[in-house]
Formats: C-alpha cells, sequence, structure tokens
C-alpha cells in the first residue's frame, strides 16, 4: 500500500475544489488515430486516475465552459498525436495545482468524488525528475522522464513531474526560441520589439511553479513551497 504523502512542514496552504475532465479524458482514451509513441498507451481506464501527490494540469477545451471550477486531469496519456512536438504540451497545458486527494475515472461518474488540489502553500510530493533536488532549487513544470514511476502508479502512465534546470540548460531553451523567432529582414527595434514579446509571453518563465524546502533523490519524498496563482 502506498505511503501517504502527508505534508512534513508547517507552513499555510491554499487548496481549492476542482473537477476531473471526463471529456477531454474520454476524448484521449476513445480518439482513433496514431499518437506519439512515448504517449500511445491509452486501453487501460486506470491510466486516467489521478493520484495523490500527482500534478494537475488543465487544457483548454469546448466542454465545461459554463463551470466554475477548473478541469483538471493528471494523465498525459493520449494527449499527443503522431508527428506532433513535446514540447507543445507546455502552451497547451496550465499547471492547476497538486492533487490532494485522489479520483477514480468511471464511464459514468454519478456524484463528483470530491477532488481537492493545492495550489500555493508547503507541500510534499514525490521527486520524479531525474536529477536530485536541492533545497534553494526552482522547480519548472517538465514532461515525464523515462524512468517508472513510484508504486501506486501505472507504470505506463505519462504525467508532469517538477524538475530542476541548470542556467545552461534555460539559456538554450531561450536561444532555440529566438532560433525560431525568424528575426530575418527586421531592423533593429522590430527585433528588439519581438524578442521582448517573445521573452515576456515565453511559457518558460510560466512553467517556474515552485521552490524546493528539502533534499530529494529520484523517488524520494520532496517538501517543496507553492507559488501562489491565478486559477482557471
Amino acid at each position: 500500500m502506498q505511503n501517504k504523502r502527508m505534508k512534513r512542514l508547517l507552513g499555510n496552504g491554499f487548496y481549492l475544489n476542482v473537477k476531473f475532465n471526463q471529456m477531454t479524458a474520454k476524448e484521449h482514451k476513445n480518439t482513433p488515430g496514431e499518437r506519439l509513441k512515448k504517449y500511445e498507451k491509452v486501453e487501460d481506464q486506470e491510466y486516467f486516475d489521478i493520484k495523490e501527490g500527482e500534478v494537475l494540469y488543465s487544457c483548454e477545451s469546448k466542454h465545461n465552459k459554463k463551470s466554475t471550477h477548473s478541469h483538471v486531469l493528471s494523465s498525459l496519456n493520449g494527449s499527443l498525436n503522431s508527428g506532433e512536438d513535446e514540447e507543445s504540451l507546455y502552451d497547451t497545458c496550465r499547471f492547476e495545482g497538486i492533487a490532494q486527494t485522489e479520483h477514480k475515472m468511471v464511464d459514468r461518474p454519478q456524484i463528483d468524488q470530491g477532488l481537492v488540489s493545492c495550489v500555493s502553500g508547503v507541500i510534499t510530493i514525490i521527486n520524479e525528475s531525474k536529477h536530485t533536488i536541492n533545497p534553494g532549487d526552482l522547480l519548472y513544470l517538465s514532461v515525464p522522464c523515462d524512468k517508472k514511476p513510484h508504486r501506486g502508479i501505472h507504470p505506463h502512465k505519462k504525467r508532469f513531474c517538477l524538475a530542476k534546470y541548470s542556467e545552461k540548460e534555460i539559456a538554450q531553451m531561450y536561444l532555440d526560441m529566438l532560433d525560431n523567432a525568424n528575426l530575418t529582414g527586421l531592423s533593429d527595434d522590430q527585433a528588439v520589439q519581438k524578442m521582448k514579446e517573445i521573452f515576456n509571453y515565453s511559457h518558460i518563465d510560466k512553467r517556474q511553479v515552485a521552490k524546493a524546502v528539502s533534499r530529494a533523490k529520484y523517488g524520494e519524498k520532496l517538501d517543496i513551497l507553492l507559488y501562489p496563482r491565478l486559477s482557471n
């Protein structure tokens, strides 16, 4: 049985009631078509169950327009079609906190299961990034690493994790964005203005969601401070 990841440090937390995004989960599971290989496992409904301590995200949807709650998922299975870049997840998915309760996906939900997300404050998670994390490290929303998830999570389930990046890696991200910006033919003023727009709306800064307050290797408990944010 999986151990409860109770909060190990005292501190204020802010929690929201959220809803499971049933329609998008069904689309990811049932929509025919060839998917990006890393995310192609969709046949088991258990992939879409939400477990305590998982990263929650929301995405643009034509459904749930009138709801006042954020509609969230933890599974990325089936979310990318073949030919789509994994980096595009950062443009379409928005961080919505850490799950405090669990939710089981069923075909025809009869009642709400009471899904709760922690969106600010000190909380304990499992380090699922490939690096050892130290106190003070800034943590970014990151696509899944290739290691298997911890016990209690389906081994083929793909989920966001919180990871640290070196200064060199972050600088390379910005250089890649500039390379893709196509500044050829622009005047100096136009190039500067376009670069400002790129950096102002960069997903890199939006992905910075927490700071580590303890040390943890892969698979160990990690205490983090979630930054306050606007809810969807």
